[in-house]
């Protein structure tokens, strides 16, 4: 992951504003269509529901992750367990500033099968199937 210029001190201006925490928008660093709905999504995701993936280039204050406890030790999903303590302790945002994360995984896979085999393991995480049952299934069709 690259970050556009100008996001470090987007990001210092938002905490010093008030925010705990948040993340970057994601781009995807692909020229194709196809990427600008997964982004989109992702996006609209972290915008609506303040879940943020670690590929959003997650931010907090120093104080805030150690006082939840920083990132739980589990095998898939850690990125959104602590975005949603994030989000419970105080405001988040999402910046304007890119992230530009790398294809390759959807170029590697397959659009259609990276991103469903990404909601199949998403619908049964949100259902409380355990992370590391989740992990098994997320590998062994990837």
């Amino acid at each position: 992951c690259l970050v556009e210029e100008g996001s470090l001190e987007a990001v210092e201006s938002c905490l010093a504003n008030g925010y705990v925490g948040g993340c970057l928008t994601q781009r995807i660093n692909s020229k194709k269509s196809i990427y600008r709905s997964i982004e989109a999504s992702g996006n609209i995701r972290a915008r609506l529901f303040k879940i943020f993936f670690g590929d959003q280039a997650i931010f907090v204050r120093r104080d805030i992750f150690f006082r939840l406890g920083g990132f739980d030790n589990v095998s898939l999903f850690d990125d959104v367990i602590f975005s949603r303590k994030l989000r419970k302790s105080g405001p988040v945002c999402v910046l304007p500033q890119k992230v530009y994360v790398s294809a390759r995984r959807w170029q590697k896979q397959g659009v259609v099968r990276a991103t469903s085999i990404n909601w199949l393991v998403g619908l049964g995480f949100s259902l409380g199937i355990s992370p590391a049952v989740l992990k098994k299934i997320y590998y062994d069709i990837r």
